[in-house]
């Protein structure tokens, strides 16, 4: 492909004009024909179609002027934020203490939480002792009917006025009207250093909504918001300037980052239908999902919170808060590492150095083109409806979520979403929180209680079996036995770490078997079930008679590793219980299981 030379120059000149098709030609060389006509075909990603190849010749135009930042040199860009949630602290002294631990640990920008407080006024003087508030930013978060800061104590201070009274009603059936009073009042007192118009599809993504969904429910809130304000008599150009968006960052990496690069070119085109040009760039906050995070395997949910924080600053988010990956509030080792997560990608990655990182990126620009048109698509078929109030009364919003959440927790029960610590690569060694750390986290707190979990309902069932194998009971046990020695050891040796894999995720824990296992009646009663690991050759040869003289000489419930036809066609004649393979439902076969021997968890 490159021309003949000696420089780099001739090298990489060699590569500019290949065109799309050249390109094709050569990946389906490569290929057979079936796996050719799958990869053209691309994929669909949480929503979202993913073309295989992104060349030039299909670039549109760049979009960075909607986002680049305008000093590379002297702007970090985003702020590192916290929560305060008030609610844990007996005293505002004990607040405060923590808040200068964050402080000194690098915060910038510090939200504090009073939704949970049922008072009219707090000790706030108390809360910001020794607080340089010139030097941070300082928002507040209060529930539709709870109290905010007076205007005394939110003097000298600037940051957001956090009342998502539109996402409250819909996703927690608090009454809208005393929220979009308190936002009208905040509004009209025309804070200097506050803003008080935030608008949030962060709980729509915790509930299951995709990208797509995500963002245009959040332009459908925001359209609300601009009707219902200026019928108010508050003219469009001042809620412009009182809004921030909050979005999730979750660990769908170039979609994230097309997501938050293509929400100020929506909001543009919005602020242009109600005839305001927009001055300065609408601050987009992000903060961490909860739904793909894991329980057992706390620690991995420290490489999500990078690759989330990754996008968001790539994405060009003017805040970020990453939530403690242990699910777990107050502790400072947690908190530290959500910091440091952000401090190192600034101070040692040097991510926000760079200007525009992504100009030019004719997959990240396309994704970015692509999804705000579908997103548009979407918020105006809601919009057609009379927007998102009546879209939600309707009960379609509701259906729309159930469609979403469901889809994510059957791709993860069945293996087509991996989720690494939970259905794959899980720790032998259990890490779950225990009832006393679980204890920390109040029940009706939404924030680290979102209303899907996709990992949840596996590590559900290991949790169960752990609650057991503590009081005494012995946990579920499966021997795995080689069919065939004619098997292909690699594949051989695959399978068995898959089988593991999946048997420890669901708290079953796995024996290596001799060979002598069949002639050894002392072994059958160390175990529960038996899993044959071969290669699809050796499966193909297999007879009746391979099989029914292990199952009569065991007496055991027996699953294969792998996937064969000719075996699942004769399964009951076999005596095979199941298949342990990449696109089983994990639940599913562990309910069943246990089922057979007995094993009876809650």
């Amino acid at each position: 492909m490159s021309k003949q030379g000696n420089t780099n120059e001739d090298f990489y000149d060699g590569f500019l004009g290949t065109s799309k098709n050249e390109w094709l030609e050569i990946i389906k060389s490569g290929m057979s024909a079936t796996q050719f006509d799958d990869f053209v075909k691309g994929n669909e990603v949480d929503g979202v179609s993913l073309a295989p190849v992104y060349p030039e010749e299909d670039f549109a135009k760049s979009t960075s002027k909607y986002y680049a930042r305008s000093d590379a040199s002297t702007t970090e860009n985003h702020l590192i934020q916290q929560i305060v949630f008030l609610q844990d602290y007996s005293h505002p002294s004990r607040a405060n203490h923590d808040i200068l631990r964050m402080l000194n640990g690098g915060v910038e920008s510090l939200l504090i939480d009073t939704s949970s407080l049922n008072i009219q006024s707090y000790d706030f003087d108390g809360l910001l002792k020794d607080v340089l508030p010139d030097a941070v930013d300082i928002s507040i978060k209060s529930g539709t009917e709870g109290f905010i800061p007076d205007r005394k104590h939110l003097s000298g201070k600037h940051g957001v006025l956090y009342i998502n009274a539109l996402e409250s009603y819909i996703t927690y059936e608090t009454a809208l009207t005393p929220g979009l009073n308190k936002i009208a009042t905040l509004l009209k007192q025309n804070l200097a250093n506050y803003r008080c118009l935030p608008v949030s599809g962060y709980s729509f993504a915790n509930q299951g909504a995709n990208v797509i969904e995500e963002l245009a429910l959040t332009l459908n809130q925001l359209v609300y918001y601009l009707d219902y304000f200026t019928n108010q008599g508050i003219q469009a150009a001042q809620l412009f300037r009182n809004l921030e968006v909050t979005l999730s960052t979750r660990s769908a990496f170039l979609l994230d980052i097309a997501k938050f690069r293509a929400l100020p070119i929506l909001i543009d085109t919005i602020a242009q239908a109600y005839s305001v040009k927009l001055e300065e760039a609408v601050p987009i906050r992000a903060e961490s999902a909860v739904y793909n995070k894991t329980s057992y395997d706390t620690n991995s949910n420290l490489l999500r919170n990078a690759t989330e924080a990754m996008a968001a600053i790539m994405g060009n988010c003017q805040k970020i808060c990453l939530l403690p990956h242990n699910h777990q509030r107050n502790q400072v080792f947690a908190d530290r590492m959500a910091r440091n997560v952000l401090h190192m990608l600034r101070e040692e990655s040097h991510l926000t150095k760079v200007k525009d990182p992504l100009k030019g990126s004719y997959a990240v620009e396309s994704l970015t083109t692509d999804m705000a048109e579908q997103v548009w698509q979407l918020f105006q078929k809601i919009e057609k409806q009379g927007g998102i109030l009546p879209f939600y009364e309707s009960g379609e919003l509701d259906q729309m979520m159930d469609t979403s959440g469901q889809d994510y927790l059957d791709k993860v029960n069945t293996l087509k979403k991996t989720s690494v610590g939970a259905n794959r690569y899980v720790p032998t060694e259990s890490m779950m929180l225990s009832e006393n750390d679980s204890s920390k986290i109040q029940p009706e707190d939404k924030t680290f209680f979102p209303f899907i979990n996709g990992p949840g309902g596996i590590e559900a069932i290991r949790k169960a079996v752990d609650n057991l194998v503590k009081k005494g009971t012995t946990p579920p046990r499966l021997g795995i036995l080689n069919f065939s020695h004619q098997s292909r050891p690699a594949v051989v040796a695959s399978r068995r770490a898959f089988v593991k894999d999946i048997c420890t995720s669901v708290g079953v824990e796995v024996t290596k078997l001799p060979d002598r296992f069949l002639t050894d009646d002392t072994t059958h009663s160390q175990i529960d079930g038996l899993v044959l690991v071969g290669d699809d050759g050796a499966y193909a040869e297999a007879s009746l008679s391979d099989f029914t003289s292990i199952h009569s000489d065991g007496g055991l419930p027996l699953y294969i590793a792998g996937y064969s036809a000719h075996l699942n066609q004769n399964a009951a004649r076999f005596g095979i219980e199941g298949f342990i393979h990449d696109q089983m439902n994990v639940p599913d076969f562990a309910r069943h299981f246990f089922t057979l021997i007995n094993f009876e968890i809650v």
